[in-house]
């Protein structure tokens, strides 16, 4: 990459590892990162995270050892210019860290998009054009997806949506919002239609219009999950997610660290659970419900709360997709299903994973589900590597290992 002036403002560990990023496609999208040093003092400048939808899994490894399938979907617009999902972009970047500070070098998938969601300037091709500045880039550990440590503990991010306390106000005539109010307003003509406590599309401050009725509300957010335990040091879904990869070798240490934390969503109408895997075929999702950490013994999830009776949330679909295929291999296997159990009785190869991936997959193109598939990652537990594709071109493999 060239290098831009102000990346010599870094330390010459950071700073190298942006100047050696390595465009991996021809289009731009996809990029590797090699990064060798001490992230940490970098630590209070991270970004937050925002709405995505995901889908992970741990299946057994027809090789051996075991196999965890993530799809990392979203839709990304250049310079933030929301047009249809057939025309997003996006900005994939492996990171592999050595920091000399952990106890363990990893492996991950970052949104490079996030490092400037705000403006939207991120995207692909950017870094390699010569002139962006890429020092933003010195923060993408902190920002992965999903990844995975050299002694093959693996971690996913998914997103869960939060509820809606919609406060009456005074009426606001929908001819009189503004341009950025329309773009979130619901407008009801029908006399007696209130808005949805539960509907997931709703954000933060949205206002819901009654024309018939002439009543008003506004949507107010609450964090979803906001501890503050007297002692313990507050901090985000991904930045927990990066220090379990350095410095935790499976399930139970994870858990352990989770545990000395308050947990902070980044922002109120956001909220996300994470998915642990380790080499003992061990598999968990943490969720925060009602300030509480709840650790669920779960082999597969989507986008809604396995922790709450109703399963408030959406990618429903998509769970039933994963559900049949590991039920019915259960089915095989045993005789009978295995309702609510983490045991694995199926195999599968990283070529089979992929495709159930792929079936999984957002793609706006056959009209499937919503949003849009940035990538899909067949993570080896016992090598501690990865399988990647991009865009939902699932012809083309990239794979990556944590040894140089």
């Amino acid at each position: 990459m060239k290098k831009n002036p102000r990346q010599f403002l870094l330390p010459f560990g950071i700073g190298r590892a942006i100047d050696r990023m390595r465009k991996e496609d021809e289009r731009g999208i996809l990029y590797f990162m090699d990064y060798k040093a001490n992230y940490y003092t970098l630590e209070k400048f991270t970004a937050a995270l925002t709405k995505s939808g995901c889908s992970s899994f741990l299946a057994k490894s027809s090789e051996g050892g075991y196999l965890f399938g993530r799809n990392y979907d979203f839709c990304h617009y250049k310079l933030n210019q929301k047009t249809t999902p057939e025309e997003s972009t996006g900005l994939i970047v492996v990171v592999r860290t050595a920091n000399p500070r952990a106890k363990y070098k990893t492996l991950g998938v970052i949104d490079g998009f996030w490092l400037d969601n705000a403006k939207g300037t991120l995207f692909e091709g950017v870094p390699s054009d010569g002139v962006t500045d890429l020092t933003r880039f010195a923060m993408a550990p902190f920002i992965i997806m999903d990844g995975i440590n050299e002694v093959g503990l693996v971690t996913s991010i998914m997103h869960l949506p939060t509820e809606n306390d919609w406060q009456e106000v005074e009426y606001r005539d929908p001819e009189s919002l503004d341009e950025k109010e329309k773009e979130i307003a619901l407008i009801f003509e029908e006399s007696g239609k209130k808005p949805d406590r539960f509907d997931i599309k709703v954000k933060n401050h949205a206002l819901a219009i009654n024309t018939a009725d002439h009543l008003t509300w506004k949507a107010n957010k609450n964090l979803a999950v906001n501890q503050q335990e007297e002692g313990k040091a507050t901090t985000l879904h991904p930045i927990l997610m990066r220090k379990m990869l350095d410095y935790c070798a499976n399930v139970e240490e994870a858990i352990a660290m989770a545990k000395t934390f308050n947990m902070k969503s980044p922002l109120p109408d956001n909220d996300y659970h994470i998915m642990l895997a380790d080499r003992t075929g061990r598999s968990v999702i943490l969720e925060w419900i009602n300030q509480e950490l709840q650790v669920i013994e779960a082999a597969y999830g989507t986008n809604f709360y396995l922790g709450r009776e109703d399963r408030y949330g959406y990618g429903h679909d998509r769970y039933e997709i994963l559900e049949k295929r590991f039920e019915n291999s259960n089915e095989n296997s045993n005789g009978n299903s295995n309702e609510n159990s983490n045991e694995l009785s199926n195999e599968m190869n990283s070529a089979e994973a992929m495709a159930l991936l792929e079936k999984v997959a957002q793609n706006p193109f056959k009209k499937q589900f919503v949003g849009f598939t940035q990538w899909s990652g067949v993570y080896d537990l016992e090598k501690a590597s990865l399988k990647l594709s991009v865009f939902l071109d699932y012809e083309k493999e990239y794979e990556y290992t944590i040894k140089n």
